[in-house]
């Protein structure tokens, strides 16, 4: 209907990408740090892909962190690549970070369990192009 325009008669050809909304919702509920009830202010930090962010109208790559530590929750670390070829972004906070989310797999794979997730301890991550890889610490 005119509320969310869902054709529900392609959940079944669509399954993978339902799958994956449905873990990006729960991810969002276990961490009440995103869907805070005031703007992240002090917690945010703006990142480009090597240093500070330049906010230009044809940005394509950008990072950020958020600090958890307000709900005592881990901190996220998020890339985002709209450019169509793939990025090198330089971690500006210190590791070691997991990668959790990546939305360049599959969907249904686009989430990758938080306890069982690689540790990444290096300087720089190759992120795909027209993505976004989510890291927890």
């Amino acid at each position: 209907n005119e509320t969310s325009w869902i054709d529900w008669g392609r959940k079944e050809e669509m399954a993978a990408h339902f799958e994956f909304i449905k873990q990006l919702i729960a991810f969002r509920k276990r961490h009440s740090s995103i869907a805070r009830s005031r703007f992240w202010r002090q917690d945010v930090t703006w990142y480009g892909c090597k240093g500070p962010i330049s906010f230009v109208k044809d940005l394509r790559s950008f990072a950020w962190s958020l600090s958890g530590k307000a709900f005592n929750e881990p901190d996220l670390y998020v890339m985002v690549n709209a450019h169509w070829e793939n990025q090198k972004f330089k971690f500006m906070e210190q590791g070691p970070w997991k990668a959790i989310i990546d939305t360049s797999i599959d969907s249904a794979e686009g989430f990758i369990n938080e306890e069982s997730a690689q540790i990444f301890n290096q300087p720089v991550y190759s992120v795909n192009g027209r993505s976004v890889v989510v890291f927890i610490r």
